[in-house]
């Protein structure tokens, strides 16, 4: 996320969180977890219109929804107690929550490395344009900014079409391991469609 944020804006300012500043309380598991970036605008990006924009600054916190839900109640007890300070009690039960959230997100990147490996198997066809988006990136190897620039674009426009052209059974095997349907299948066609995967 951070190559792309760096190709897209100019950067002034990352941060990177647990920072090494010592915690408000006693904690067992590292508290915040998120990259926040100080941005502005690339005025070449800009249309004439819109080239005031260019020096506004913005920041654009990356964490996972898990950590965000955690630290926003994690902030409104901590740093805007309406009743005094927290309890030794709640600060173990905020960490403990902390813990959990750390937890959620491992469960989270398995359960995408699990999804990932079933996209990538030969004996079923993909179900929908994400798991044929998937597959073609991987089959591609390249990362997500190298991908936008090499234009894999509407994958959702290349998966109707495919899917209205012909038959699951054939569908099933285009662009797997092995085979070479998906290329065959573009050079019949000759309507224009481009499939610009680099």
């Amino acid at each position: 996320m951070g190559r792309l944020i760096d190709e897209l804006f100019v950067v002034s300012v990352t941060k990177k969180f647990p920072d090494g500043s010592p915690p408000s309380y006693e904690k067992r598991f590292a508290g915040y977890s998120a990259t926040h970036y100080r941005i502005r605008l690339r005025e070449s990006n800009l249309a004439e219109a819109q080239k005031r924009y260019a020096e506004a600054r913005i920041e654009v916190q990356i964490a996972s929804v898990l950590m965000h839900a955690w630290a926003e109640v994690e902030h409104d007890l901590v740093y805007k107690p309406f009743e005094g300070k927290l309890s030794d009690d709640e600060y173990a039960i905020l960490d403990e929550l902390n813990g959990m959230v750390m937890a959620g997100e491992i469960a989270l990147e398995r359960l995408q490395r699990a999804g990932d490996v079933r996209v990538a198997s030969r004996d079923r066809p993909f179900a929908n344009h994400y798991e044929l988006a998937a597959h073609l990136l991987n089959k591609a190897k390249v990362g997500e900014s190298t991908a936008m620039q090499a234009g894999l674009g509407r994958v959702d426009q290349l998966y109707d079409r495919v899917w209205l052209s012909c038959c699951a059974a054939e569908f099933a095997d285009w662009g797997r391991p092995g085979g070479d349907a998906l290329a065959q299948w573009g050079q019949r066609q000759g309507d224009g469609l481009v499939i610009a995967v680099a």
